[in-house]
C-alpha cells in the first residue's frame, strides 16, 4: 500500500493532475463538442460533466448551438424560464485566465512543491504548445481553402501579332486570333469588312465601279492628247453628295456652256443655265442609288459642239443610296478618324478618290508597310 505522502504517491497525483490537464486542451478540439441531445439535456437543467461544462464555457460553436436550440424550442412552445438562464450572464474567461485557474487548482493540491510544480509547468507549457499548433494549421488550412484557384479564362494566352500599322489615333492591330484592336467602336458590319481586308490582304471594291469604268477609260484616253473639249468629273465614279460639282475642259472661242444631266433611261433630270465658265454646281438634289449620265454643249459662233458625243462612251457616275451613305457618316464619327478603316469603308462604297487620299496618308505613316502601298495601289488600278 503507498503511503499518501510517500513520493510515489506525489508522482501518481502529478500524473493525474497532468492527464487532466491534457484532457482539458483537448476539450478545445471539435470531437469534444457537445451532441444534440447534450445540448437538449443542458437545456433541460440536466447536469453535464465537468469536462463537458469546462469546454462549453469557451467553445463559441457549443454556444451558438444552445442558443439555436433555445430559439427552436421558444418557436414550438413556451419554455419555462429555469434558474440558471435568470441567473446574471457570465463573462467567458479567456484562455489565459484558465490556464492560470487550472496552474493555482494543481499548486493548492501539491503544496507548492517545487519539484511537483516544476512539472506541472512543464507539462502545461507542452500541452499549450501542441493547442497552440493544432489552432495554427486549421487557421492555415482556412486561409488556403479560402484562396481562388485560377480559372480557364483569367489566364492570358499570349497570341503572335500579324499586322501592325501606324494610324491617326495609335496602333492598329490584327493578331492570329482575329482579335481586331485600335479601330475604334465601329458597327458590326464595319468591323467585319476591316478585319476581311487585313487577313485577306485585298480590298473589296464596289461593282459599281466596274460599271462606270468603261466611260472614265474611253473618255480620258482619248481626250487628252486628241480631244480639246471633253469631260472632266465626275466621270466614271461614285460621290456621295447629291448636289455635286461638274466640271470639263473649255472650248477656245465658246460663248457659253449648258449642262444636262440624264437618268440611264435618258430622261432629263436637270439643265444648267448658261454658263461662261467650266464649272457647275448642282442646286437641284440628284436621286441616290441611280447611275446618272451627264452632256456639255458648248456654242461658238452660234453652232453647238456636245461631249461626249453619241459616237463617244457617255459620261456616267453614281451617287451613294442613303442608308450607305448614313453608314459612312456613322463610321467618320465612331472610327476615330482612321485612315485605315475609313479607306477601307470608302473602296466598299465604291470612293476611290477618296480611299486613295486615306491610304496615301496611312503609307506616310507607314513607309515600308507592303499592305498599306497594296491598298493604294488597288484603288488607283481601279480609277
Amino acid at each position: 500500500m503507498i503511503e499518501p505522502d510517500s513520493p510515489q504517491s506525489e508522482m501518481n497525483h502529478l500524473s493525474a493532475q497532468i492527464y487532466f490537464a491534457g484532457e482539458l486542451a483537448d476539450a478545445a478540439r471539435e470531437e469534444f463538442c457537445l451532441t444534440d441531445e447534450q445540448v437538449e439535456e443542458h437545456l433541460s437543467g440536466t447536469q453535464l460533466p465537468d469536462l463537458l461544462n469546462h469546454h462549453l464555457s469557451f467553445c463559441a460553436d457549443c454556444q451558438l448551438a444552445i442558443q439555436e436550440m433555445r430559439e427552436i424550442q421558444q418557436s414550438i412552445s413556451p419554455v419555462p424560464v429555469t434558474e440558471s438562464e435568470t441567473a446574471p450572464t457570465k463573462t467567458t474567461p479567456s484562455i489565459w485566465q484558465r490556464w492560470k485557474d487550472l496552474s493555482a487548482e494543481l499548486k493548492a493540491s501539491l503544496n507548492w512543491n517545487p519539484v511537483s510544480v516544476g512539472a506541472i509547468v512543464l507539462a502545461m507549457a507542452f500541452i499549450g504548445f501542441g493547442v497552440w499548433r493544432l489552432r495554427q494549421s486549421e487557421s492555415t488550412a482556412n486561409v488556403v481553402a479560402l484562396q481562388p484557384s485560377p480559372s480557364p479564362s483569367s489566364i492570358q494566352i499570349a497570341s503572335t501579332i500579324r499586322v501592325v500599322l501606324n494610324d491617326v489615333s495609335g496602333p492598329i492591330t490584327l493578331d492570329e486570333q482575329g482579335v481586331l484592336s485600335g479601330v475604334g467602336n465601329l458597327q458590326e458590319s464595319d468591323l467585319l469588312a476591316v478585319k476581311n481586308a487585313l487577313q485577306n490582304q485585298r480590298l473589296e471594291i464596289s461593282a459599281a465601279s466596274s460599271e462606270l469604268n468603261g466611260s472614265s477609260k474611253t473618255l480620258m484616253g482619248q481626250g487628252e492628247s486628241q480631244k480639246e473639249f471633253r469631260a472632266l468629273s465626275p466621270l466614271g465614279k461614285v460621290v456621295r453628295t447629291t448636289q455635286p460639282e461638274f466640271r470639263w475642259t473649255p472650248l477656245d472661242g465658246a460663248a457659253h456652256y449648258i449642262v444636262t444631266i440624264y437618268d440611264s433611261a435618258f430622261r432629263e433630270l436637270a439643265v444648267s443655265p448658261q454658263l461662261t465658265t467650266t464649272v457647275w454646281k448642282i442646286e437641284k438634289p440628284l436621286p441616290r442609288g441611280k447611275i446618272l449620265l451627264w452632256q456639255v454643249r458648248a456654242v461658238k459662233e452660234g453652232q453647238e459642239q456636245v461631249t461626249p458625243s453619241l459616237a463617244e462612251a457617255p459620261a456616267k457616275f453614281k451617287v451613294i443610296d442613303k442608308q450607305l451613305h448614313n453608314k459612312l457618316e456613322q463610321a467618320e464619327r465612331s472610327g476615330a478618324r482612321s485612315n485605315l478603316v475609313l479607306g477601307i469603308l470608302y473602296a466598299q462604297a465604291g470612293l476611290k478618290e477618296e480611299a486613295a487620299i486615306r491610304f496615301r496618308a496611312l503609307l506616310k505613316a507607314n513607309p515600308d508597310s507592303a499592305l498599306a502601298r497594296k491598298f493604294l495601289a488597288g484603288v488607283l488600278d481601279n480609277r
